[in-house]
């Protein structure tokens, strides 16, 4: 089973939340406008306890966008680098730190590996370098992780990595392209692959992580980002393996 659940749809109901709140709030009639008859003239009350309630709708609104923006921001990271805009002051998602090929060190703070033990898979187009680990939930808070029943990088079969849409991981995963090539640094050899395919699978489609079959590199996240109910599958076949220094 393609078991691989994210939480993205908090953010979305978070969001929602306040944007309803806001066109709520926006929308209604805060007190109706008294008129009364004062020395045959029309004086309009109440129109000044509007205003609280008005700041009110905006802010949240406003917030809604920004939670919305927030929860988002690799996708818009990804086309802003894309289309080469650099917003002074802001950085949106940008490329993680990638992987020293021959020592297996990230220049992210607090994660490294070394020659002997580093396991990391990364992908250039998506600027993205991450662990890999073979504790589902421990890897997944940060990183890719191995199926226990697929092959291991180096061996026979198709070697199966699972990551969630968040923290840089998987959240870009659809983006990759055929011809992309993607690097799995595993126990001081690094392993090439060449994205050939890309595909949408439900969760209950299991021809994705067998481990018989030709050689390759499967990868799957979750999609849609807030719902989750499917599921983006990219397999890459081997280029070359490349002995640690």
């Amino acid at each position: 089973m393609l078991d691989n659940v994210d939480i993205g749809g908090l953010w979305l109901a978070f969001a929602l939340s306040l944007t309803l709140a806001g066109a709520f709030l926006l929308g209604r009639r805060n007190g109706r406008v008294e008129l009364t008859r004062a020395g045959g003239g029309e004086r309009a009350r109440g129109g000044g306890r509007n205003r609280p309630r008005l700041a009110l709708s905006i802010a949240l609104l406003i917030a809604g966008i920004g939670v919305l923006m927030f929860a988002n921001a690799d996708e818009i990271g990804f086309e802003a680098r894309r289309l080469g805009l650099d917003v002074p002051g802001l950085a949106l998602a940008a490329p993680a730190p990638a992987a020293d090929a021959s020592t297996g060190t990230s220049t992210a703070t607090g994660a490294s590996a070394t020659s002997s033990q580093g396991a990391w898979l990364t992908i250039p187009r998506l600027g993205i370098s991450v662990p890999i680990g073979t504790e589902q939930e421990a890897a997944m808070r940060r990183g890719a992780f191995l199926h226990a029943g697929s092959a291991r990088p180096g061996e026979s079969g198709n070697v199966v990595l699972a990551g969630h849409r968040r923290h840089d991981v998987f959240t870009l995963l659809h983006r990759v392209e055929q011809g992309d090539v993607v690097t799995v640094r595993w126990k001081g050899k690094t392993y090439r692959y060449r994205v050939a395919e890309k595909h949408r699978a439900t969760p209950t489609d299991t021809q994705w992580i067998k481990r018989a079959g030709r050689d390759r590199l499967t990868m799957y996240t979750c999609i849609p980002r807030y719902l989750g109910n499917k599921r983006t599958v990219v397999v890459a076949y081997p280029i070359s393996e490349t002995p640690a220094p």
